[in-house]
């Protein structure tokens, strides 16, 4: 079955995110945005979508971000988090980074390494819907040589 939802908003971003276009919704089916309308025209959708009015937001749909350690990133002391956490630790950090992600607009992220596949475990409880959070794209433990950039994901 197809999950379908409308997401109305004040202001929406213009495809150029150069300005807003007042009074838009974003149309979501299956995960994807299928379309960004003028409310108006959505006044009638039918009853197959389930309807978000979120007020006076402004609503920048679909960010991305393309280098991220889930469980570690943007912190000064990512190897010793790494380095002195366990695996359910780390798991825990990741899902909690992850739902912060995502209530900030991040509708997809690019993991580039996680210590022993702790990403893999957060994007199966995302995808099961048991967590919020983004889309993931996962490359799983870094190949790295002996002492090498993120050698202590490794571990």
């Amino acid at each position: 079955m197809t999950k379908k939802s409308i997401f109305k908003a004040k202001r929406v971003a213009n495809p150029s995110i150069s300005g807003w276009l007042d009074d838009h919704a974003v149309v979501v089916e299956d995960g994807l945005i299928t379309g960004v309308e003028p409310s108006a025209n959505l006044a009638t959708a039918d009853e197959s979508y389930e309807v978000h009015d979120l007020g006076d937001v402004s609503l920048l749909p679909g960010l991305i971000d393309a280098h991220a350690h889930m469980h570690c990133s943007a912190t000064h002391d990512a190897q010793a988090l790494a380095m002195s956490e366990n695996d359910q630790q780390l798991t825990i950090r990741a899902t909690n980074n992850m739902r912060k992600a995502v209530l900030a607009g991040t509708t997809t992220i690019r993991d580039i390494g996680s210590r022993n596949e702790v990403a893999f475990a957060v994007r199966q409880m995302i995808d099961d819907g048991h967590v919020p959070g983004p889309r993931l794209l996962l490359a799983g433990t870094p190949i790295t040589i002996t002492a090498g950039h993120c050698w202590f994901l490794r571990c």
